[in-house]
């Protein structure tokens, strides 16, 4: 079952029953912005969902315990009017306003063509025609018509070998050679520069991304899309100072908003997957102005005019020349939103870093040991916000924001949930980055703990987000 935890939650009181939906949503006005129904008309669908393998012409690897967390992060953020598709385990029945849960046998069990075929078919039991939202939606015929936006203007505006129709090359890593699928990618000689990056261009979090610093690095990469059915291509490495995803929202309404939400800065592990994000309120950094102009008056306008509308984010690196390159086009709700839009509501003052964790263990356990440092059980400063847990065969696993002071206590902050139980592969990242100096995405430590002002990517495991 997942909990929606209460991002107002500050009675300092656990939940009597942990097996039960507590979703108690903010009361939000029509005035609030940054919702999702700022942007999207009235009785929209929305589902925070990918095709599984290669469904739709879309490269998708995560296991489903994860899907299910990712799609209940709308529910913090859906605003007055917003309906959020969930899976089964999210509502028990207690809980039923603005929710459309899938049938619970589709379950984190079902994996690949048969989990497809079932949200395929409960879409058409369950929404209305017209109605539905979806973050990479599925290309069947079949579907069309219960989509608003045309399915194949998201999936093009997705695409990263599409980048180029609405973002100037100038902006952009160059391009180095194209491969139609796995099997000529794996057949075809590089000569090119190294270190490259290899990317899948129809993917996510970067399941479709390996950054090769090496000849061993290209190889495995090689093996590793073989099989792949998709478009491949080798583009430039931008050796980065600071990866950014930046926040946007594109109004419905021609003439509503089309405006930055915020940005986040993003830990990855060497290959480029997406491990977690850092929102910091008070971060400044000097190419932002104009990466949010070029966004503003160039981009966004350019996919506006396809017809796409919602919210989204846009991967960014920044150079040491402070040169920036936007790198992978997210239109859709992205890992970060939820938190960037608590962040601009005030619910948060304290610098963030965002995780998917597991902790095994008894409801006990859990209660004292993980909801005793989060917003919804602790009396004190809290450690964690936790805004979605599922819980199955003595796992509990969640989507939650590490609170930190200063960034030289990301680390020890992270060790100490680690202590508590917490299995999550970004704390662990950074526990470990720590003790080889750097801590890669945010900032650079020495091994006395000081904090360095600039950020070397060249010698840390981190690798730039793609």
């Amino acid at each position: 079952m997942i909990l929606i935890i209460d991002f107002l939650g500050r009675s300092g009181r656990l939940p009597a029953n942990l097996y039960m939906s507590i979703f108690t949503r903010a009361k939000i006005s029509a005035a609030d912005r940054f919702t999702l129904s700022n942007y999207l008309p009235p009785n929209t669908t929305y589902f925070y969902g990918f095709p599984a393998g290669e469904d739709s012409n879309f490269f998708n690897t995560v296991h489903p315990w994860k899907e299910e967390l990712v799609a209940a992060r709308p529910l913090v953020c859906a605003g007055q009017h917003i309906k959020v598709l969930t899976f089964g385990a999210t509502n028990d029945g207690t809980f039923k306003e603005n929710v459309i849960p899938f049938p619970s046998n589709i379950s984190e069990s079902v994996e690949g063509h048969e989990r497809n075929e079932m949200i395929k078919a409960a879409i058409k039991n369950l929404i209305p025609k017209k109605s539905l939202i979806m973050a990479q939606p599925y290309l069947d015929e079949s579907l069309r018509d219960y989509f608003q936006i045309d399915p194949r203007i998201t999936n093009f505006v997705n695409d990263k070998s599409n980048i180029r129709s609405y973002v100037d090359s100038e902006f952009l890593p160059r391009v180095y050679a194209t491969f139609a699928n796995g099997e000529e990618f794996n057949g075809k000689e590089y000569d090119g520069p190294l270190p490259c990056v290899i990317k899948v261009a129809s993917s996510s979090s970067g399941d479709g991304v390996r950054i090769c610093k090496n000849w061993v690095d290209f190889q495995k990469a090689k093996a590793d899309f073989e099989h792949l059915n998709g478009v491949i291509f080798i583009e430039e490495f931008i050796n980065a100072v600071e990866n950014i995803g930046v926040q946007f929202g594109i109004s419905y309404d021609p003439n509503g908003p089309m405006e930055i939400i915020g940005f986040n800065q993003q830990f990855t592990n060497e290959n480029g997957n997406y491990l977690g994000g850092v929102i910091d309120p008070n971060k400044k950094i000097s190419a932002l102005a104009r990466i949010y102009d070029v966004l503003l008056t160039k981009i966004l306008p350019k996919v506006r005019a396809q017809g796409w509308y919602g919210v989204g984010g846009m991967d960014v690196l920044i150079d040491v020349n402070d040169k920036f390159y936007f790198i992978d086009p997210n239109f859709r709700m992205t890992a970060a939103f939820a938190y960037v839009y608590l962040m601009r509501h005030g619910e948060f003052k304290s610098p963030m870093m965002t995780f998917m964790g597991v902790f095994h263990g008894n409801e006990n356990d859990f209660k004292e040991k993980i909801l005793s440092v989060s917003k919804l059980g602790s009396a004190n400063k809290p450690m964690l916000r936790i805004i979605a847990l599922t819980k199955a065969n003595g796992f509990y696993k969640f989507n939650a924001g590490m609170f930190f002071d200063s960034y030289k206590d990301i680390a020890p902050q992270a060790k100490k949930l680690i202590e508590l139980g917490v299995s999550a592969s970004t704390l662990k990242r950074v526990v470990e980055e720590q003790k080889n100096t750097e801590v890669r995405g945010h900032t650079v430590f020495s091994k006395n703990g000081k904090m360095k002002k600039i950020i070397s990517f060249s010698s840390s495991s981190f690798r730039p987000s793609s």
